[in-house]
């Protein structure tokens, strides 16, 4: 972590404030770490692929984003814990375009992820039927750039896209926000 290279740098004679420390940690800004690309609709770029990042992920979305729709772009790495990251990101999303970066090998299929998406849908659906709790529509798009256009058609200026679950999917979008 950071802060466990400051203080190997620490040992070695550096001298580095913590108020330097806080400083610097509080006006960082990481490209394509909930990022926020555009307003009206309001689009975020993150690079979360894993349970934890895409946990932080939701908590700001929930605190800081209100939208009355909120759309995802979701791909992921076959290493990754993609089923995982779906169960956590189906509940907090309206609609969900699931798609697959076309410039790394490891990318899981859009139809894939589709399935699996359709499958914790159904399970949820199955727990949860007394609950009446909404369940987002599902698309697969097997091109990035298709799933971002759809996204776009889609959604009114009060809305939310998010583009997760990959540094992948983020490289091959970030240049066309």
């Amino acid at each position: 972590s950071i802060i466990a290279a400051i203080n190997r740098l620490r040992d070695r004679g550096w001298s580095i404030s913590d108020e330097a420390i806080r400083h610097s940690l509080a006006t960082a800004h990481i490209p394509a770490r909930i990022e926020q690309i555009q307003s009206s609709p309001t689009i975020i770029l993150d690079v979360a692929h894993n349970l934890a990042s895409i946990e932080a992920l939701l908590t700001v979305l929930r605190d800081q984003f209100t939208a009355p729709r909120r759309i995802l772009i979701f791909a992921s790495s076959k290493d990754k814990d993609y089923a995982g990251m779906l169960k956590l990101l189906l509940p907090a999303f309206d609609t969900i375009f699931l798609t697959q970066y076309l410039n790394n090998p490891r990318a899981v299929e859009a139809g894939d992820l589709h399935t699996i998406a359709q499958q914790i849908r159904t399970q949820a659906q199955q727990i949860k039927s007394a609950s009446g709790t909404n369940q987002p529509v599902l698309h697969a798009t097997a091109r990035p750039t298709d799933a971002l256009r759809l996204a776009r058609a889609l959604a009114h200026p009060p809305d939310l896209i998010t583009i997760a679950g990959s540094f992948f999917l983020a490289a091959e979008l970030r240049p066309l926000l």
